[in-house]
């Protein structure tokens, strides 16, 4: 992944982060260790997906960046935000295109 692109994704995250925190879809307290070690994808089983997002994806994906380690080829993430976020009383629009910005970014050859 070129430079460019690692800076844009690190402001991707950055964004995310904030988003969720400006919708109130970012915890205080980390989930128990067990709900953090799932092995279904997404930890769908133990965690809601804003969850996965603060507790997984967003400190992985920025470790990957800050110790220059190689990244996924595809990121799918837009399609179950949609389904996980569908339905909610608060406006998710821009959460979503955030999140489809990352999938965008880290899916692009």
């Amino acid at each position: 992944m070129s430079e460019q692109k690692q800076h844009q994704l690190g402001r991707l995250l950055a964004k995310l982060e904030q988003e969720l925190k400006y919708i109130a879809l970012w915890d205080e307290v980390m989930p128990e260790a067990e709900a953090l070690a799932s092995e279904e994808p997404f930890c769908i089983d133990t965690l809601d997906l804003s969850q996965w997002l603060q507790w997984i994806f967003i400190p992985k994906m920025s470790y990957l960046l800050d110790q220059r380690m190689p990244l996924p080829n595809f990121c799918g993430i837009h399609e179950v935000a949609e389904e996980a976020f569908k339905g909610m009383d608060t406006d998710i629009e821009q959460l979503l295109s955030i999140i489809y910005e990352i999938d965008r970014v880290i899916s692009e050859p």
